[in-house]
C-alpha cells in the first residue's frame, strides 16, 4: 500500500497489480516531491536516489549544468572497490573514486549509466555482484545513456531529413526504457507529483531489482556471446583482407564506411519505410561527397574508432569489444568526460573529423584533476549544493 500527505490529508492508493512482485530485492521506496525524486532500498542497507523527471521537464533543465561523466565498466567496479573494499585500489584511484562520489552527492556532476554496465553486470552474482549493483545505482541517480542503436537511428533519420543530425536526450533520466510495464489498473486523477510517482515506479522497480539480485542472469542460449562472436570475426576478417591487399589509408576508409553501413541495414529499411525512401537512395545520401555521416556525433566516431581498430596489425578483436566500441563511441559524442581502459581510449583519441566532444581519460584521477581544472580548459564545478526540500516524503 502506498501512502502520502500532499496537505495533511493522509491518502492512499494500491499500487498496480503486478508492479512490486513478492519476489523483489528492493526493500523500500521513499518519495520526496519537493525534490522529484524516489529514493531506493536497497540490498545490505544501502539507498538510491533516483531524478525523476516530468514530461515538462527538458533534459537540459534537470541536467542544471552538471558536467556528464561517463565511466567504463572497470571504472565502476574501481568505484565499488573503493567503495566496498573487496579488493584493493591504488591510493590515487580511491582518492578519486571518493572525490567523484562527493560530487555527485553534492549535485555538481552526473555518472549516468547505460545499458552496457547492466550487461556487464548481471553475469556477475553474490556480494560482488551487490557491491557493483549498488554503486552504479547509488551514483547513477537514475540517469542513463539511450542504446547507442537507438541514438544511430535518430542521427540518421535527421540527417537524411536535411536537419542537424545530432540525436535527442542522449543522457537523461530514464533516458531508455530497459523494462517496459503496462499497469493492468492505471491509477488515475491523482495530483501532479503523485501521478509522477505512479509512472516512474515499474521502470525503477525493473531496472534496479534486476541489477541487485544477487543471482547472475544468463544469457538464454547464448545468442548475445554468439553475435558478438560473429561479429567481432567479421571485423578480424576484414581487417587480414585489407592488409593482405595492402589497402592504404583512404581504401580502408572507405571500405569501413561502407562496412559499417551494411552493418546497420536493419536500421537502413527501417528509415527507408518511415522516411518513404528506397534503400538505394538512402545509401546514395549516406555516401556522397558531402559526408553526413561526419557530422553525426556518436556514427562519427564509432566510424573513426573502427578505422583505427581495422588498420591496427596487430589488433586482437574480441567479443567483448562490441560493447566497448559502441558505448565509449557514443559517450564520447555526447558526453563531457570519457574515462575508460587505454587501449578503447588510445583508439578515440585518434578521432580528428570530428575530434570526439568528450574529454578522454584513462583514470579515475584523471577525470579529477580535469574536473577540477581553473583555466576554462574543462567544466568549472563550483555549483553550490541545490537546496532540497525534504519536508514531505512518501514511502513504501
Amino acid at each position: 500500500m502506498t501512502r502520502y500527505s500532499p496537505s495533511g490529508a493522509a491518502a492512499s492508493f494500491p499500487l498496480p497489480p503486478g508492479v512490486w512482485e513478492q519476489s523483489t530485492s528492493i526493500e523500500r521506496l521513499c518519495f520526496s516531491p519537493g525534490v522529484s525524486e524516489l529514493h531506493v532500498g536497497l540490498p545490505g542497507g544501502e539507498e538510491a536516489a533516483v531524478e525523476l523527471r516530468r514530461d515538462t521537464d527538458s533534459a537540459e533543465e534537470l541536467l542544471d549544468g552538471r558536467p556528464i561523466l561517463y565511466l567504463d565498466q572497470n571504472k565502476w567496479s574501481s568505484m565499488a572497490a573503493w567503495k566496498f573494499g573487496h579488493r584493493e585500489v591504488l591510493a590515487e584511484e580511491a582518492q578519486a573514486a571518493q572525490q567523484l562520489a562527493a560530487l555527485v552527492e553534492n549535485r555538481q556532476i552526473l555518472l549516468p549509466i547505460s545499458a552496457a554496465h547492466l550487461v556487464e553486470t548481471t553475469p556477475l552474482h553474490g556480494e560482488r555482484r551487490i557491491a557493483l549493483a549498488s554503486t552504479v545505482l547509488q551514483l547513477g541517480r537514475g540517469w542513463q545513456m539511450r542504446n547507442p542503436l537507438h541514438v544511430r537511428v535518430e542521427e540518421m533519420a535527421l540527417g537524411l531529413r536535411g536537419q542537424r543530425p545530432v540525436a535527442g536526450d542522449v543522457f537523461a533520466p530514464h533516458a531508455d526504457a530497459f523494462f517496459s510495464y503496462q499497469p493492468e489498473s492505471p491509477i488515475e486523477n491523482l495530483p501532479g507529483p503523485w501521478a509522477e510517482l505512479a509512472a516512474a515506479i515499474p521502470g525503477v522497480l525493473g531496472l534496479y531489482d534486476a541489477i541487485v539480485d544477487a543471482e547472475a542472469i544468463p544469457d538464454e542460449g547464448g545468442v548475445a556471446a554468439a553475435a558478438a562472436a560473429c561479429w567481432a570475426k567479421k571485423h578480424a576478417e576484414l581487417a587480414a583482407q585489407l592488409r593482405a591487399e595492402g589497402a592504404d589509408k583512404h581504401l580502408t576508409r572507405r571500405v569501413v564506411h561502407g562496412h559499417l553501413l551494411l552493418d546497420m541495414a536493419d536500421d537502413l529499411l527501417r528509415l527507408s519505410q518511415t522516411l518513404n525512401l528506397d534503400a538505394d537512395e538512402i545509401m546514395r545520401r549516406l555516401t556522397v561527397a558531402e559526408d553526413p555521416v561526419g557530422q553525426m556525433p556518436f556514427l562519427a566516431q564509432l566510424r573513426q574508432m573502427l578505422f583505427a581498430r581495422v588498420r591496427n596489425a596487430g589488433q586482437r578483436w574480441e567479443s567483448s569489444d562490441l560493447i566497448d566500441t559502441l558505448f565509449l563511441s557514443c559517450a564520447a559524442g555526447y558526453a563531457d568526460v570519457v574515462v575508460g581502459e587505454k587501449n578503447a581510449v588510445g583508439y578515440l583519441r585518434q578521432a580528428q573529423n570530428p575530434p570526439s566532444k568528450a574529454t578522454l581519460t584513462t583514470s579515475l584521477s584523471e577525470a579529477v584533476s580535469l574536473l577540477s581544472a581553473s583555466d576554462g580548459s574543462a567544466p568549472a564545478l563550483n555549483r553550490a549544493r541545490a537546496d532540497r526540500d525534504t519536508n514531505s516524503a512518501l514511502c513504501l
